[in-house]
């Protein structure tokens, strides 16, 4: 339970959108070199590799300071409450992303159909790769530094997108965008309603609801392999 507390000063907004591309980058250079080359288990492991040491490194440097540190705990769960003014910071950089997101759809069928297969189809596979990783990134950085880290609503939209329209990234891409906001709102409505006073993050009420639906899915997989 929290109460509602100011948003963070445009310096602090700034350095989350600044920050996100190099540690996106590093992610990638880290996930290239290993052996799973530039799968997504590659991808994975460098992500959880580095997020583990950069929270090391933030802890360390937060935990003497109870005022800093507290205000830190706040929003390392992300909330929705008093985001009027960082919205006018970030809308341009939101704005950007989806527009550039959006016709990438049919880019990603064909990058789907495996790299050989799209440079057999005139698809330029690095370069289709970087720029579809730097919308993601851009996308990813408005977000976070507008409502703070929110988990499994990307994830969870996604899957609930492809259920609805298959593969096709043409019609799943904009469906996951309707889903992720439609799930973000609920759980934002829950988070205030659950309780009598106060509020719960609408950060813990993603993983309430992302936690058990990774479990159902990965049954659900299971039991197709049987």
């Amino acid at each position: 339970m929290v109460e509602a507390q100011p948003g963070p000063p445009l310096g602090e907004r700034q350095a989350r959108l600044g920050a996100e591309p190099p540690a996106q980058t590093l992610v990638y250079l880290i996930g290239t070199r290993t052996n799973a080359g530039s799968s997504p288990l590659g991808l994975v492991l460098a992500g959880v590799a580095l997020a583990a040491v950069m929270s090391s490194l933030i802890t360390l440097l937060v935990v003497r300071d109870e005022a800093v540190y507290t205000h830190l705990r706040f929003w390392s769960m992300g909330q929705l409450t008093g985001r009027a003014a960082v919205l006018d910071d970030i809308v341009a950089f939101a704005v950007a992303g989806l527009l550039l997101a959006l016709p990438f759809g049919r880019t990603l069928n064909v990058l789907s159909m495996g790299e050989e297969a799209a440079r057999g189809l005139g698809v330029r596979v690095e370069r289709a790769q970087l720029l579809g990783a730097a919308v993601a990134v851009l996308l990813y950085a408005a977000g976070t530094a507008a409502v703070g880290p929110v988990a499994f609503v990307g994830l969870v939209a996604a899957h609930c997108a492809r259920m609805l329209a298959g593969a096709d990234h043409r019609w799943s891409l904009p469906l996951s965008m309707a889903c992720g906001a439609i799930l973000l709102i609920g759980a934002d409505i829950a988070g205030r309603v659950v309780l009598d006073h106060g509020e719960i993050q609408v950060g813990v009420m993603t993983a309430v609801v992302g936690t058990p639906f990774f479990v159902w899915l990965d049954r659900r997989r299971n039991l197709v392999r049987v």
